[in-house]
Parts: C-alpha cells; sequence; structure tokens
C-alpha cells in the first residue's frame, strides 16, 4: 500500500479492492486488453501493445502517492487472484460527482 496510505482498500465478503500491483499486469494483458472484444463494447482507445499497456500500469503507483487516484484491483480473498479493475473517473469535487469504468477479465464474465 502506498506510504502515504490515501488510498482505502474496500471489502467484502469474498473480494478485496485494492491497489493495482505490478503483478497483475501481463495477466490483465492477455485477459482483457490484448482482445479486440472488449474494444468493440468499450469508449478506451486499443493499446498497442503489452509494453504500452505495461508501462501505464508502472504509472499507477506515482498516481496512488499523490492521494488522488482511484483505480482498484478486484482480487477475489481467498488466494489473491485478480478478477479485473475498477475505477473512478472525471471527478468533480465541486459538484460532488464523478463517473466509474469497470472491466471484468474474459473468464470471469457472466459468472
Amino acid at each position: 500500500m502506498s506510504e502515504k496510505n490515501y488510498f482505502r482498500e474496500l471489502e467484502t465478503e469474498d473480494l478485496l479492492l485494492k491497489e493495482f500491483e505490478e503483478i497483475y499486469t501481463e495477466e490483465t494483458w492477455n485477459g482483457i486488453f490484448s482482445d479486440y472484444e472488449y474494444y468493440r463494447t468499450c469508449t478506451t482507445k486499443k493499446l498497442k501493445d503489452y509494453e504500452t499497456y505495461s508501462n501505464i500500469v508502472s504509472g499507477y503507483k506515482e498516481q496512488y502517492e499523490k492521494g488522488n487516484y482511484f483505480h482498484w484491483a478486484i482480487t477475489l480473498k481467498e488466494n489473491n487472484s485478480i478478477l479485473g479493475g475498477i475505477r473512478l473517473r472525471q471527478i468533480d469535487l465541486f459538484n460532488h460527482k464523478c463517473s466509474m469504468a469497470w472491466v471484468l477479465m474474459k473468464q470471469e464474465q457472466g459468472q
């Protein structure tokens, strides 16, 4: 967890939403972002390659430490496996609103 500890983990009976760790990079690339079907159903620009995605994930830590970045890895508590991700976007503090984006690993969809 970030040294400044701004980031909040969220927890349910079975799930833990926590900082997105670099150990999840390859699995989420293969399970989500390298799949053409993912880009047909979302507004995210298609990522060029694994290296591009890896660089994005590497930047998360710095954003967490600033205390103004809200991107959670959705993990299964029993074995720490990643199920997907969720983040807040377009945060408007003045009007107390934001939008949310989420994605599940292909093998988790429909479960």
